[in-house]
């Protein structure tokens, strides 16, 4: 179950001035019953496992333009975010497991509570002169989350209560130029610094965090652009719990050797290229990136028969890219338009078994072409096509590689109608799921949706995979990790119905 609600305000009094502020309020409940038969060599133990989850969050964004000259812009925005939650999971079994301490029966019940509280201010002065174009930025931010795990007193290294305090500040300038020998650029810089509180403990760090932006036109028609930026994460407060946490009925969590105050810093580089020609009505464009994640925090798998340890410690392999690709052609003839859309994405990780180090690959590539109409009419359009996309992992500890397809046929009908005041779409999706182990019968969804305006007023109502309302669809699943391989047939969500409503002024 799920509910989502937002607000948003916005003035313009004057030329000088603009406001802007959102509020949203959004509640999640999940609720999830397994039965499992788990057979090892020596013993048979049945488990019903039980996990619940509930999250409510709470946003607020404030931003306020000031325009001083024509030379001279000022903005500020202030922000806040909430987030409260709380997971809990009962196992019940006719055997003991996970090595706790049982009495009566072999129950457990593990609660957990948090909450992840954040506010701050950013600032930007751009300021516009004969040279080029410079901005100032300045801010700062406070984050504090806590966590409490508590499963019962005679399991007390399952037990845990903790909070860490996160602030930063940062300072930055920097410097963009247009129409230079058909080469624009843009250059930057931000000094941030860090500071974490943890068990009456106190760190801090300053990073710097360079940008870089280039871009030439080729012709009229064609451009292509270099990007490079420099950034960091750190640590979530769940990374660095002191002791041990249950995923599942073989599953313990628990902390290696990471600490509360590590950065983890990520360089990203982009190539981006386009041409459109507007007489010929022909749109492409292109784009690759390489993320390269110098430090990241990954797993150690630590397995027996009947239980598994994933331990939480600093890995340094993680990189990724991926490459897309759009053509799209509009036809003068006729009024439709043919579209093709490739995607194809690299991963690498590293991970650990047993304090051995090996990687784990991924690969995935996507095609979509689709057809698409724009009649004089509003009143009624549509977009065909297909999908096929492909996901292909290889475990590099054993070598083992899977493969899990999808292939889409779909049809999308819409129209805007009544003086434009009623928006209709019907969404139609044919999906068919394969393994390198399994195959699937194809599954049909529709997906309705209505939208009305009446003066200040929007009236939506929504629905999703509405032939089956009552009943849930079989689908599948691949999990490839580094220490193990799941296939799962998995009864995803049943259709249902949305209706929503909101008032602008």
């Amino acid at each position: 179950m799920f509910n989502t609600n937002k607000i948003q305000f916005e003035s313009k009094p004057n030329e000088r001035n603009y406001y802007n502020y959102i509020l949203t309020v959004n509640y999640n409940k999940d609720n999830q019953n397994s039965v499992i038969d788990n057979q090892s060599i020596s013993n048979q133990t049945n488990f019903d496992e039980n996990k619940g989850s509930s999250s409510t969050n709470i946003g607020q964004f404030f931003t306020h333009k000031i325009k001083l000259n024509n030379n001279y812009l000022f903005e500020y925005n202030l922000f806040n975010d909430f987030t409260s939650y709380r997971k809990n999971i009962d196992l019940e079994s006719n055997d003991s497991f996970l090595n706790l301490n049982f009495k009566d029966d072999f129950a457990v019940f593990q609660k957990t509570d948090g909450y992840a509280n954040s506010f701050g201010i950013n600032s930007k002065l751009t300021i516009k002169s004969k040279l080029g174009t410079f901005t100032l930025n300045a801010g700062s931010s406070n984050n504090n989350e806590s966590l409490t795990i508590f499963v019962n007193e005679s399991n007390p290294e399952f037990n845990s209560e903790l909070n860490l305090l996160n602030t930063k500040n940062y300072i930055g300038t920097s410097f963009s130029k247009k129409k230079v020998y058909k080469f624009n650029y843009s250059i930057g810089f931000r000094f941030v610094q860090a500071q974490f509180q943890y068990d009456f403990k106190k760190e801090n760090n300053l990073t710097f965090l360079p940008f870089v932006n280039f871009s030439y036109e080729i012709s009229k028609k064609a451009n292509i652009s270099l990007n490079y930026k420099r950034d960091f994460s750190n640590v979530s407060i769940d990374k660095i719990m002191p002791g041990l946490f249950i995923e599942d009925y073989r599953t313990i969590i628990k902390n290696g050797a990471v600490f509360y105050d590590a950065l983890l810093p990520k360089n990203t580089i982009s190539l981006n290229g386009a041409y459109t020609d507007l007489q010929t009505n022909f749109i492409s464009f292109f784009g690759l990136v390489y993320t390269n994640k110098l430090k990241e925090i990954g797993f150690n798998f630590i397995n027996t028969n009947n239980l598994s340890i994933r331990q939480y410690d600093f890995i340094d392999l993680d990189d990724s890219s991926y490459l897309f690709f759009t053509l799209e052609k509009k036809l003068k003839s006729i009024p439709w338009s043919a579209k093709l859309e490739t995607l194809q994405s690299y991963s690498n990780r590293e991970s650990f078994i047993n304090n051995l180090s090996n990687t784990f690959s991924a690969v995935q590539s996507r095609a979509e072409i689709s057809f698409l109409s724009y009649f004089k009419s509003n009143d009624f359009n549509m977009n065909f096509g297909g999908e096929y996309l492909v996901n292909n992992s290889i475990n590099n500890s054993n070598n083992v590689k899977n493969t899990l397809g999808k292939t889409t046929a779909f049809l999308k009908l819409n129209g805007l109608v009544f003086n434009e005041k009623l928006n209709w779409e019907l969404d139609s999706k044919y999906i068919y799921f394969s393994s390198n182990n399994t195959l699937q019968k194809y599954i049909l969804e529709i997906n309705p949706s209505i939208q009305y305006k009446f003066k200040n007023w929007n009236f939506t109502l929504r629905g999703v995979n509405i032939l089956n309302i009552r009943n849930n669809n079989i689908r599948l699943k691949v999990d490839n990790q580094n220490s193990y391989f799941e296939q799962t047939q998995f009864s995803s969500l049943s259709g249902f119905l949305n209706f929503g409503v909101s008032f602008s002024f």
